[in-house]
């Protein structure tokens, strides 16, 4: 972006994030603002990390580049900023944390009037309470409980994907409830486009598509397979592979013809193809809390797609359905394999509710989930009016 004042404009869009497939709440909440009717939208931006990575190294050579380009991204992106002079809106997609907290240490006359900020991930909460990756009682944990709660605070409005989730930040850093509110991830509505089902009368064709994090509950997925082994018109398949991954390549070791998995991850297009030739789509059924309080972005594929899906019964499920007429989708106790295998059964023995759930699953992204809601929503954050002259 070229140095000019960002008082003329009424959304500035500020950080240190990737615009790619792998980020695509980043993505598209980033395009949809830019095209905003009515309104003067400016981006400063300068990636944390490159789309591709390049070139070679030892752990410690990489853990130092990173750190390298952690630091230089945010100086870039402060100079910028200071350079333009505040805006009345900003809007911090994520990685907020770090460019919220500097902003938070600048002089008055430098902060925005408004920050508004992406929070659909928490770091906290994800490295230390879902995937443990260091314990909450480490120096490094209390560190960054502290920094993204500097953030939060300092933000007008932070942004979740869910009410269970604000409330979850609300109480786990210790923050009034009405910082918090809940829109709808964006999602890549190109690739990802509804098609008629329209079962070809072969094998039932069951697919799991995700990074294999804890939070997926895969174990429960392949203790199911395991259990359907018998029926020979059911075939599985998985998409990606993460932190769980080794229980995939464990279960093929016993059981080699049970499942596809394709390791390696595909393109927006490619993933849709894949819903769009499945006739069942798996959810999460993890038991960490996390599991419990999100709606999974293979959620917002699968229903925008319109197919069946079947995933794990949470505080979520039960609060964006309980007093719909028409579910929108199955559920199954989390964790619990026996009766994920019964689901799948039943569902794969049933032409007509799978039809009618692929339906009504389509009918309830467009009203709930799609990114037209979720751009209305986020309009209302905005105050056009009350630009700086």
């Amino acid at each position: 972006m070229r140095a000019r004042s960002t008082a003329e404009v009424d959304l500035l869009i500020l950080g240190v994030y990737l615009k790619s497939e792998g980020y695509p709440n980043v993505k598209y909440r980033v395009k949809s603002l830019m095209e905003l009717g009515g309104l003067k939208v400016a981006e400063i931006n300068f990636p944390m990390w490159p789309e591709k990575q390049v070139g070679r190294g030892g752990i410690w050579t990489k853990l130092l580049l990173s750190a390298w380009r952690l630091l230089f991204s945010h100086l870039v992106v402060l100079y910028r900023y200071i350079r333009a002079c505040p805006a009345h809106n900003v809007y911090i997609p994520y990685p907020a944390v770090f460019v919220v907290v500097i902003l938070s240490f600048l002089p008055k006359k430098f902060r925005p009037n408004k920050v508004v900020i992406d929070a659909f991930i928490s770091l906290y909460d994800t490295i230390v309470n879902d995937r443990k990756l260091v314990s909450s009682k480490s120096i490094g944990a209390k560190l960054l409980k502290n920094i993204e709660k500097r953030a939060f605070d300092f933000a007008d409005t932070v942004v979740t994907d869910t009410d269970q989730n604000s409330v979850s930040y609300s109480q786990l850093f210790e923050l009034p409830l009405h910082k918090f509110i809940a829109i709808p991830l964006s999602t890549n509505e190109n690739d990802m486009q509804f098609s008629p089902y329209r079962p070809d009368g072969k094998a039932i064709r069951v697919l799991f598509v995700g990074t294999l994090v804890p939070l997926h509950g895969i174990e429960t997925i392949l203790e199911a397979i395991n259990l359907l082994q018998g029926n020979k018109n059911i075939e599985f398949t998985i998409i990606g592979n993460g932190q769980d991954g080794r229980l995939v390549e464990e279960h093929l070791k016993s059981h080699p013809d049970s499942v596809i998995w394709m390791k390696t991850w595909q393109s927006g297009s490619q993933i849709a193809k894949y819903i769009s030739e499945s006739d069942i789509c798996l959810g999460i059924f993890g038991q960490g809390p996390k599991a419990q309080r999100v709606c999974p972005y293979k959620i917002y594929s699968y229903a925008n797609c319109g197919r069946a899906i079947i995933t794990g019964e949470t505080e979520w499920t039960r609060s964006a359905f309980g007093l719909l007429d028409i579910m929108p989708l199955e559920t199954s106790p989390v964790t619990n394999a026996r009766l994920l295998a019964v689901k799948i059964e039943e569902l794969a023995g049933n032409e007509k509710k799978r039809k009618n759930l692929a339906q009504s699953a389509s009918e309830y992204y467009i009203k709930n989930l799609s990114n037209k809601k979720g751009n209305a929503l986020f309009s209302e954050l905005i105050e056009p009016e009350a630009a700086l002259p």
